[in-house]
């Protein structure tokens, strides 16, 4: 079947038009959330938590990173664990190797 150019750019456009609407619902459903509100508005500082690179990641350890960086929620991750991609600037993130060693701390 061969398709006249008018019939080529309607089908284009219409699946073009399918492609953009999914799009756009994703990203309104993302920038929907939000970590703060208006009585609890502090934001993580990783910085005083990185001394601890290179140390053994213990329950105790998390505590104290945690405090130190004012952080409201902790998550712990290592070389295989799978991690959502949403944004929380309350969140101290520590990352350990193999061993357990912490290796790498951020905020988000």
């Amino acid at each position: 079947m061969i398709l006249k150019p008018t019939s080529f750019l309607l089908l284009t456009l219409a699946l073009l038009a399918g492609c953009a609407g999914g799009a756009s619902n994703v990203a309104r459903s993302d920038t929907s959330q939000s970590f703060t509100t208006s009585n609890d508005s502090k934001v993580c500082d990783a910085d005083p938590a990185e001394y601890a690179i290179g140390q053994k990641l213990t329950p105790q350890l998390e505590q104290t990173l945690q405090k130190r960086a004012d952080a409201k929620q902790l998550r712990s991750l290592g070389p295989r664990d799978v991690m959502t991609m949403e944004y929380n600037p309350q969140r101290l993130n520590l990352i350990v190797d193999d061993e357990g060693m912490l290796t790498r701390v951020h905020c988000g």
